[in-house]
């Protein structure tokens, strides 16, 4: 899904924000690598021992290799773990207009160590597990922190709270369509949130 704030934004598809949040704690986040054409341009999430997950706007009409994968690391731009990609699949429905399934995987050549050099995989909800509103998710990334400022040197992380479809189908009418695929999370009032 896609993990809007969903407080008046319009389409967007090259920046990439991280508003409110703090520094992540070292090594709190051991699933999160760094996607990269030459330097940092989405974030990933390690799902098993040799695929991770990320947007399919990410990944959509590049060749592996155009890309590699930075993890182990909280600092995009100095040295952690670099892995060469070995395959890209952005979801097969994937609409790079609406962003409906905006899911894509990644495979690695060769496999992570998990559970050493600070890389691990993420914990999934279960397939059919709902995501009630009001609870609150964690986003981690490098986003700027402001629009048009750089991007930060260590990732970042702000907790926020999941917003019922309809609400934010109401608050995007005549930007997006929210799909039943989709949710949104974020403050209506502003002042954290993640957007892409």
């Amino acid at each position: 899904g896609r993990i809007p704030s969903y407080a008046g934004l319009v389409r967007n598809h090259t920046n990439q924000w991280i508003v409110g949040g703090k520094d992540a704690e070292p090594g709190a986040n051991p699933h999160q690598c760094s996607l990269r054409r030459s330097s940092h341009s989405c974030g990933a999430s390690i799902i098993s021992d040799q695929w991770v997950i990320t947007a399919a706007h990410c990944i959509d009409g590049a060749q592996p290799t155009q890309l590699s994968l930075r993890c182990g690391t909280d600092f995009h731009a100095t040295p952690g773990i670099d892995y060469t990609i070995a395959q890209l699949i952005p979801h097969p429905t994937y609409d790079s207009w609406t962003l409906d399934y905006d899911l894509g995987l990644i495979r690695i050549a060769g496999t992570f160590s998990l559970g050493s050099n600070n890389i691990n995989k993420i914990a999934l909800p279960d397939q059919n597990e709902e995501l009630p509103a009001a609870d609150l998710v964690t986003v981690t990334g490098w986003g700027t922190l402001t629009e048009g400022g750089a991007l930060p040197a260590v990732l970042q992380t702000v907790d926020v709270p999941i917003v019922a479809n309809d609400l934010c189908s109401q608050k995007y009418d005549g930007f997006n369509d929210i799909t039943e695929r989709m949710f949104c999370a974020g403050i209506d009032a502003g002042g954290q949130d993640s957007c892409q």
